[in-house]
């Protein structure tokens, strides 16, 4: 297998995986609804807005990263810039080690 495939795979196994985790999966309707009604609720980047920019977001974040508390207080919108440097910084992307908040 081609190492570019190989990675490929591996990723694909790794989203099955986390999904599986998820008290609602990203395609579930329930999911949809319940991003949809934050999103709503607060239109903009919370990170953001407190850092003095006008962003709209376009994801629905875990807080604390437990992809199984989906109480509103776990929930805040962000872009997908400030998404993505959260995972990085939490997740181990981009060459950093693995930290959760609390942890």
């Amino acid at each position: 297998m081609h190492q570019k495939d190989s990675r490929q795979w591996d990723s694909a196994v790794r989203a099955r995986a986390r999904q599986k985790t998820r008290a609602l999966a990203t395609n579930d309707a329930r999911w949809r609804a319940l991003r949809e009604r934050v999103l709503q609720d607060e239109p903009l980047c919370r990170q953001c807005t407190q850092a003095g920019r006008l962003r709209a977001a376009s994801v629905v974040d875990h807080v604390n990263g437990n992809a199984t508390d989906n109480s509103p207080s776990n929930l805040q919108p962000l872009c997908i810039s400030c998404h993505a440097a959260k995972t990085a910084r939490e997740d181990g992307g981009f060459g950093n080690p693995t930290r959760r908040p609390g942890r």
